[in-house]
């Protein structure tokens, strides 16, 4: 399998030997996102920085 990562299925810990191999997709660091996911995830980002924002401001503003 091209791209793929030769793992271990099943491990013997008895002869700490791997008594079946398969191969799987390598890891990535983010798990794969949908369009909609994607979207949602970076409203939430981005709402929680203009909130963060709003209070700077306002403490600003309060304090002179």
């Amino acid at each position: 399998m091209e791209g793929g990562v030769l793992t271990c299925r099943e491990f013997d810990t008895a002869t700490n030997t791997c008594t079946v191999q398969e191969w799987a997709p390598p890891p990535s660091f983010l798990p794969p996102l949908s369009v909609a996911d994607a979207f949602l995830l970076g409203s939430a980002m981005v709402g929680c920085w203009a909130l963060a924002y709003a209070f700077n401001r306002v403490e600003k503003s309060v304090r002179g």
